[in-house]
């Protein structure tokens, strides 16, 4: 059971992943990320708050075009299929924002990886046989509960 939550979450987080693997998605969400907050939404003599911008806004903002284009359009689609964010339709207005469960489960996967614990050895073509583990790794593994591999080395 364990095992399926985990595969589940896995291909959630890609999906989430690959709808962030474009440059004009990435401006999309860190555009959302900041204009996440009520605005005022009219529709003929009706007006009511809502929370984040609207298709338009978002459009605006990262086309500089007035109106929603097919290309703004889609993309959208594709962060909201991937669970990234969240378009309610209210009156003749599609409001966009972030979904925070999203932001949370990426927070918490890039939190896993602690920068003092990795090592750019092999990111900058520095590898090299090293017999005996520095002090800082020992500390590492030892924080980490994996001595005991090192040591039956």
């Amino acid at each position: 059971m364990a095992k399926k939550k985990n595969e589940s979450e896995s291909h959630e987080l890609a999906g989430i992943f690959k709808a962030l693997a474009d440059p004009t998605r990435v401006e999309i969400f860190q555009f959302l990320c900041k204009r996440c907050s009520h605005v005022m939404v009219e529709d003929g003599d009706d007006s009511w708050m809502l929370a984040g911008p609207t298709a338009g806004e978002v459009c605006h903002a990262v086309s500089g075009s007035a109106k929603i284009t097919a290309k703004i359009s889609h993309h959208l689609k594709e962060m909201r299929v991937a669970g990234l964010i969240a378009v309610k339709r209210r009156g003749k207005n599609m409001i966009c924002g972030v979904r925070r469960e999203a932001v949370m489960r990426l927070r918490e996967l890039l939190l896993t990886a602690d920068p003092d614990d990795i090592r750019d050895d092999i990111a900058n073509d520095n590898i090299e046989h090293d017999p005996e583990p520095r002090e800082a790794d020992l500390a590492v593994l030892q924080r980490n509960g994996r001595l005991m591999a090192v040591a039956a080395d």
